[in-house]
C-alpha cells in the first residue's frame, strides 16, 4: 500500500511536461460525439464517446478539473496537511512521554515522602531514647555506695598511674562509674557535678 507522501511524488512526476494553464471541457460542436480538453493554447486532449456513452461529458469536466496549476495548489496543501500531522503525531507523542515522565516524578516524590516520615518518626524515638539515657535517674542508697566505691577505687587507680594496666573495658567501666558518682553527689548537694 503507497503512502499519502508517495501518491503525491508520483503525481508530479507525472505532470511534468504536461501543457500548463488551466483546462476547460467542450466540444466542438453541439451533438458530436467528441469532447475536447482545451488549454491556453487550443485543445489538447480528444475524448471520443464512440458507443454513446453518457459519462463523456463528465470524463472531460473531471480530466480538465485536474489541470497541473490545480493540482499543484491541492499537492501542496496536501503535503502541508501531511506535515501538520506529522506535527500532531509529534506533539501527542511529546505529551504522552511527559504524562509519564510526570507520574514517575510523582511516584518518586511520594517515595520520598514516606522515607523522609519514617526517618521523621525515626529520629523522634531516638531522641525520645538518647533524652532517656541522659537523664538523671533516681539512685537508691545501695547503688549509691557502690559508685562511691568504684570512684575510690577510680581515684586510687589513676592517682598511683596503675589504670593503663587495666583492660579497655574496665577502664570504661570505671570511667562510666566515676561520672554516675559525680552525678550522684550532685543530687545529694556534694561537689558540683561538672567535677
Amino acid at each position: 500500500m503507497t503512502s499519502v507522501s508517495d501518491n503525491i511524488t508520483a503525481i508530479e512526476k507525472a505532470m511534468e511536461g504536461v501543457t500548463p494553464g488551466l483546462w476547460a471541457a467542450g466540444y466542438s460542436s453541439p451533438g458530436a460525439r467528441s469532447r475536447y480538453i482545451y488549454a491556453n493554447n487550443g485543445a489538447i486532449l480528444e475524448i471520443r464517446d464512440s458507443e454513446g456513452r453518457a459519462d463523456s461529458q463528465a470524463i472531460a469536466t473531471f480530466i480538465a478539473a485536474c489541470s497541473p496549476d490545480r493540482m499543484r495548489e491541492v499537492l501542496a496543501l496536501a503535503r502541508q496537511a501531511a506535515a501538520l500531522q506529522q506535527e500532531v503525531d509529534s506533539l501527542k507523542q511529546t505529551r504522552q512521554h511527559s504524562r509519564e515522565a510526570s507520574a514517575a516524578l510523582h511516584d518518586a516524590f511520594m517515595e520520598e515522602r514516606k522515607r523522609a516520615e519514617a526517618l521523621k518518626r525515626e529520629n523522634a524515638e531516638l531522641r525520645k531514647t538518647l533524652a532517656g539515657d541522659h537523664e538523671i535517674k533516681p539512685l537508691s542508697e545501695d547503688r549509691l555506695e557502690e559508685i562511691l566505691e568504684f570512684e575510690e577505687r577510680f581515684k586510687m587507680l589513676g592517682g598511683a598511674g596503675d589504670t593503663a594496666s587495666l583492660d579497655w573495658a574496665t577502664q570504661c567501666a570505671l570511667i562510666n562509674e566515676a561520672v554516675l558518682a559525680c552525678r550522684a553527689r550532685a543530687l545529694l548537694g556534694g561537689e558540683n557535678a561538672d567535677n
